[in-house]
């Protein structure tokens, strides 16, 4: 491989890293969200959904950053295996191969949390409203859930809909 092409080679791989790295963080965040969750921490999920906000953002810069050195290092590969098959020098190319398998295992392995996530968030989402539709019957409050159509309160107070 000839010393115009290292440079991109090892952006490349750079760029991987730091996905990798990003990932990593996010997958860590994902957890803690689970555990914020069980807990119903409302403060701690905030945060936590801002942090992952940011580093969203920074993984959609990289990937930009990686699909623009991909191309100046291969502007004919269509896919990430025919990127590889292009690559001669073969620790250069098990490096990325490396890189794409712990992508690939990582992104695995923040669906899987996110499913956790979002049947926790199922869960406590009908926990609430059995609470709060007790509430009514002892209270003669209502609470209307957004997946529910409207209906005409027979009068009183009205519990505010706020849930997170």
């Amino acid at each position: 491989m000839d010393a115009v092409m290292t440079k991109p080679m090892d952006e490349a791989i750079a760029i991987l890293k730091e996905e990798v790295s990003l990932l990593q963080r996010v997958l860590f965040l994902e957890e803690k969200k689970y555990q914020a969750l069980k807990e119903v921490n409302l403060e701690d999920l905030m945060n936590i959904n801002d942090q992952e906000e940011l580093l969203l953002q920074e993984i959609h810069a990289k990937e930009e950053k990686r699909q623009q050195v991909f191309h100046k290092i291969n502007p004919k590969a269509t896919d990430f295996h025919a990127f590889l098959s292009q690559i001669e020098e073969e620790t250069v190319r098990e490096s990325f191969q490396n890189l794409y398998i712990q992508l690939a295992e990582l992104r695995d392995r923040l669906k899987m949390q996110s499913e956790e996530n979002k049947h926790l968030i199922q869960l406590n989402s009908e926990i609430i409203s059995m609470t709060l539709g007790l509430f009514q019957k002892t209270h003669g409050e209502t609470y209307h859930s957004p997946q529910a159509p409207a209906k005409p309160s027979p009068g009183g107070s009205f519990l505010v809909n706020h849930v997170v």
